[in-house]
């Protein structure tokens, strides 16, 4: 996948941020070139001090355009070549922009990779849960359906214990009344 590049006044860009910053110094230079006398050693001479000073130009379009200036200003027999600054390069700052969009990205893709994993945890938390779930209705029924006694039919089989042994003395008093009976008792 080939990158976006930006062209700008014949400058290519890999950043659409450093593209931007180049627009801007553009037309920065189109106003300073349509307001300032740039044929006045004098006026150019303060303007391109005082651009240095600001630091208004940082991407290699606005660079140009003092290096024009500071070539202007060095053929002009008056001006001494001390009295015209160096230009200065803030290459750190784009370095330092276009670390902080690369570490943004690095970023978005860790938040797809975590979104990812948490999708793949939701996943199979929900089918553990399922299973758990599964197994603990199918206990339920093994208890209901055992014969064993536990806490659940205890009561029910406590009571059909004692409906049982009321039942038997009941057919033990028939089976006696029968008997005295048969006997002659009572």
């Amino acid at each position: 996948m080939k990158k976006q590049e930006y062209e700008i006044n014949g400058f290519i860009f890999k950043t659409e941020r450093e593209a931007r910053l180049a627009k801007k110094e553009v037309e920065g230079i189109h106003y300073v070139k349509s307001k300032v006398d740039l044929n006045n050693p004098d006026t150019v001479l303060e303007l391109y001090r005082k651009v240095i000073e600001q630091e208004l130009f940082q991407t290699p379009v606005g660079i140009s355009f003092l290096k024009e200036m500071q070539e202007y200003l060095e053929a002009e027999p008056y001006i001494r070549t001390s009295e015209i600054p160096p230009i200065p390069i803030r290459q750190e700052v784009i370095i330092e922009e276009t670390l902080s969009e690369k570490i943004g990205k690095k970023k978005l893709k860790l938040n797809k990779i975590y979104e990812i994993n948490y999708k793949k945890r939701y996943f199979y938390s929900v089918t553990l849960n399922v299973i758990l779930v599964f197994a603990l209705v199918a206990m339920f029924f093994i208890i209901n359906t055992s014969g064993n006694v536990n806490i659940i039919n205890y009561e029910n089989r406590l009571v059909d214990k004692y409906e049982e042994w009321v039942q038997e003395l009941e057919q033990r008093e028939k089976a006696i009344e029968l008997r005295e009976k048969e006997l002659g008792i009572k």
